[in-house]
């Protein structure tokens, strides 16, 4: 039996995992513990400079913590914060946006502001990806393992998904054939998207699918993974019956999504990021913007419509959204003022804008943040501001880090995009010419 420590938890993980000290000193991560408790813990990794534990037993809880309202909680990996009040959640949230820009960025003196969490902060996914395990449940990956743990009702996600989600696996009744995932997307006009990924070829027939379906579900689309997929849509697509695509409405405009287009998860959250990035950018010059990673256009859109003097170009890797995005400008009326470019931004981004200076900027990279290249180019297009709209904490301040040679960062807003999750949003604006 693994040896048990008292430990005082006094600081916050990435992931939102209760952080304190060994006897030797090192830190110790701890998922469960909140600061200011006093834990058992056992540790399960050594990793010479910290280790990491699991929670044994909380001697002094916190005033914080919770119950959890899901019973799942502790065995689905998409939750790392319901064994605390939604309130604590925001503040570590605003703390490891702060941690990170001071310790990887070097940013000593940023305004990070309060998180922006939900008044109601559950029922928000409008969309959902469920694994399918050798028997053909429905679930989501156990902690720390590939393990699937069967559970169709989530209460995070948009009432019509868990009903879909029901019918599909009555429909696949213990015999999976290949299945290994199924996206569920909801709009806000309460039609559904259903994806069935599977290994290999899926069937030429789905017999009974539509049948047992609700009628909210509007567009039904098989996809054969690629070998070893990096994720639960990274194949080829093709429609089963249904429409192509489904509209969403977000902050007064259409978008038409496809399949694999990235969309936000959190409606109402994401209207608040589009305003605010569009605010930090309102007072710069008409002119060229450029929005990098733009997915289907979100921003783009928003920025376009906000200047009938700004012509915004969006760069994106996946074909299908900027299809959709050069759309979703006609839907709009904002074809004359955007322009799509697909392909990495690296490439892209310098052969498109050339010598041409920037007015404004906008980049929403994935995880691994903006790359080198794209990022150096932006700095030759001197825009007069960027906003940096980051999905993780550690490679916005590694970037911000650069970007501040030459803009300084005005403010830090982190906005809670994934309640419960250990994942948080942040929008920075850095205006140029006052650097640290």
């Amino acid at each position: 039996m693994a040896e048990r420590l008292v430990v005082s938890i006094d600081g916050t993980g990435s992931s939102l995992q209760g952080v304190g000290r060994l006897p030797d000193g090192r830190a110790v991560f701890v998922e469960g513990a909140i600061p200011g408790e006093t834990v058992e813990i056992s540790i399960t990794k050594e990793a010479g400079r910290y280790a990491v534990a699991r929670l044994c037993s909380v001697l002094e809880p916190s005033p914080e913590r919770a119950v959890p309202f899901c019973p799942h909680y502790g065995e689905c990996g998409g939750c790392a914060a319901q064994h605390m009040r939604y309130e604590e959640t925001l503040r570590q949230k605003t703390r490891v946006v702060s941690d990170a820009l001071r310790r990887i960025g070097g940013l000593e003196d940023v305004s990070v502001r309060d998180c922006l969490g939900m008044e109601e902060p559950r029922a928000y996914r409008n969309k959902v990806e469920y694994a399918v395990d050798r028997s053909g449940n429905l679930g989501f990956s156990r902690t720390g393992s590939h393990e699937i743990v069967p559970a169709v009702d989530c209460p995070l996600a948009e009432r019509l998904i868990p009903e879909t989600a029901r019918a599909v696996q009555d429909w696949i009744s213990g015999r999976p054939g290949g299945l290994r995932w199924v996206v569920l997307r909801q709009t806000a006009a309460g039609e559904v998207m259903c994806v069935l990924s599977y290994e290999g070829a899926p069937p030429r027939r789905f017999d009974g699918l539509r049948e047992r379906l609700p009628a909210s579900v509007k567009s039904v689309h098989a996809c054969r993974l690629r070998p070893r997929p990096a994720h639960a849509l990274d194949g080829e697509t093709r429609p089963v019956f249904g429409r192509e695509t489904l509209v969403e409405t977000l902050a007064g405009m259409r978008f038409s999504l496809a399949p694999q287009a990235f969309f936000q998860v959190n409606r109402s959250q994401c209207e608040r990021m589009i305003a605010l990035a569009a605010a930090s950018l309102s007072e710069a010059e008409p002119g060229l913007v450029a929005d990098v990673y733009c997915g289907v256009g979100t921003f783009s859109l928003a920025l376009a419509r906000q200047d009938a003097g700004r012509r915004v170009l969006g760069f994106e890797i996946v074909p299908q959204a900027v299809a959709n995005a050069r759309a979703n400008a006609e839907y709009n009326g904002l074809a004359g003022q955007t322009a799509f470019f697909a392909g990495d931004a690296a490439v892209t981004l310098p052969r498109e804008i050339g010598g041409r200076r920037l007015s404004a900027a906008l980049v929403d990279p994935p995880r691994k943040g903006v790359a080198p290249e794209a990022l150096q180019a932006l700095m030759r297009a001197s825009p007069e501001r960027i906003v940096y709209v980051s999905c993780d904490p550690a490679t916005l301040a590694r970037d911000c880090r650069v970007l501040s040679a030459e803009y300084a960062v005005a403010f830090a807003q982190p906005v809670d995009m994934f309640p419960w999750a250990g994942h948080v949003e942040t929008v920075v604006l850095m205006p140029r010419g006052e650097t640290k």
